[in-house]
């Protein structure tokens, strides 16, 4: 082979190693821009599951309850015994997401208690003593609001809220997670308790 021919096929080399790296260099560049998802496409996953129920208790109890009155006419005494469910949640509209080489921000409110239900079928009365005028109106709604305290006092004895934002920062990683396993996800909390 002469010099001539020799430099002709070195020159063909170096601009296809040339080209090559061009075009990997572009297929990377292209790949890690499309491989990162829009902060949309996060938020609407977890806009998804409306309000984030994440921590529901089941209580039961007794209560013992007195009226004022009159003895054995308008006094009365008995006891509730109830089962009631408390759910706590976290307000997804209410997550803001940023995004930054680091990976993913993740500000998520709070869990708050989303609810107290006790389903009237739930609650019985037993009678303690006895009574010639009970008053119903007015007591079962008393009554009411009394099992609605015991349980919100069960509820922050075994700590819910604090177990309800654990779980919904679990909730969040996964979902992201499910949309991009790569990314890294850093979750706090925004408001206070």
């Amino acid at each position: 082979m002469d010099a001539k021919v020799k430099k002709k096929l070195i020159t063909i080399g170096v601009i296809a190693a040339i080209v090559v790296a061009v075009i990997l260099i572009v297929l990377f560049a292209v790949n890690a821009f499309s491989e990162k998802q829009d902060i949309n496409t996060y938020l609407n996953e977890l806009h998804n599951q409306s309000d984030l129920i994440t921590q529901k208790l089941n209580t039961s109890g007794v209560l013992d309850r007195k009226t004022k009155g009159i003895p054995f006419i308008t006094k009365d005494s008995y006891l509730v015994k109830y089962k009631a469910t408390v759910y706590a949640s976290t307000d997804v509209e209410k997550i803001d997401i940023k995004r930054d080489d680091d990976g993913i921000t993740v500000s998520v409110p709070h869990a708050k208690i989303h609810s107290v239900d006790i389903p009237p079928e739930n609650v019985k009365y037993y009678d303690k003593g006895l009574v010639l005028l009970r008053s119903t109106k007015n007591e079962t709604v008393k009554v009411q609001k009394a099992i609605k305290k015991h349980v919100l006092k069960e509820a922050n004895k075994v700590k819910l809220l604090d177990k309800a934002d654990k779980n919904a920062e679990k909730i969040v990683r996964d979902t992201i997670a499910k949309v991009d396993k790569k990314e890294k996800v850093v979750v706090e909390f925004k408001d206070a308790k």
